[in-house]
């Protein structure tokens, strides 16, 4: 626990140096929610059970975003300490690669809940009013930012710099974004029924069930409504950051003696 917190001061401290990478995290996805909010027309979109506002149906999609915006942030910060050669030193520490990436990931998660909590204050000064309280919303946030910072993690053990791993967790972004629902509506493939529930391979995205949770609470359900999907997009996190830390021990050999 005291390693996971010395490193957890480390990335807090280069995160503060690096004023503008944590800016563009923590303010691009309100920046969008209050653009599009202000330009968004002001007929009915959605289900016909009562006017409903373009912009109103796509926060759900914003709240989304703004958890998949720590990809960027946790793959550059990563990129930048093997990049300067910082993580060579660690491999002679005998610490586990879990301990040292759980350090950022604290600070990373605490970005996806301010970030989240940014975009639902703009979205509520531009009327929008939504059906639960702030806790439910950073719950899910933070629950959905595990997995982003296990794919930042990957993408950084396997890219080394922060040019590439830029580029490569653009990509990454954009399939996110495409085939969950945020922005596209989420193409239909079926591989199994279990329940009476048609599972795809989409399904194996967590936000696919955050982008789903979050427009199910904010039409009105509880977390009691969403429970399927807290549970799939739980395990999905577990491993998603599960195999981040595999693909970073393996490639650069951190806590393979502890």
């Amino acid at each position: 626990m005291r390693t996971t917190l010395l490193f957890a001061e480390k990335a807090l401290r280069q995160q503060g140096r690096d004023v503008v990478g944590t800016l563009l995290t923590l303010l691009t996805t309100p920046l969008f929610t209050i653009l599009y909010g202000l330009l968004a027309p002001e007929g009915a979109a959605g289900p016909p059970a009562g006017p409903v506002r373009a912009f109103d149906v796509y926060v759900p999609g914003m709240l989304v975003f703004s958890v998949i915006m720590i990809v960027f942030s946790s793959s550059l910060g990563l990129a930048r300490e093997i990049e300067s050669g910082a993580m060579r030193r660690v491999r002679s520490w005998p610490v586990s690669a879990a301990s040292v990436l759980a350090g950022g990931g604290l600070v990373h998660l605490a970005l996806a809940a301010i970030g989240a909590a940014l975009v639902l204050a703009s979205a509520r000064v531009l009327g929008f009013q939504p059906s639960v309280g702030l806790p439910a919303v950073l719950f899910l946030s933070v629950l959905g930012a595990v997995s982003s910072i296990g794919v930042g993690v990957g993408v950084a053990a396997l890219t080394d710099t922060q040019g590439r791993a830029f580029l490569v967790a653009s990509v990454v972004m954009f399939l996110l974004l495409l085939f969950s629902g945020v922005v596209f509506p989420r193409p239909v493939v079926r591989l199994v029924t279990i329940g009476g529930v048609v599972l795809g391979p989409f399904d194996l995205l967590p936000t696919t069930h955050l982008h789903a949770a979050f427009a199910r609470l904010m039409s009105g359900g509880d977390l009691a409504s969403v429970k399927l999907r807290i549970l799939a997009l739980a395990l999905l996190s577990m491993v998603y950051f599960a195999a981040g830390v595999l693909v970073f021990r393996r490639r650069h050999g951190v806590g393979v003696g502890a």
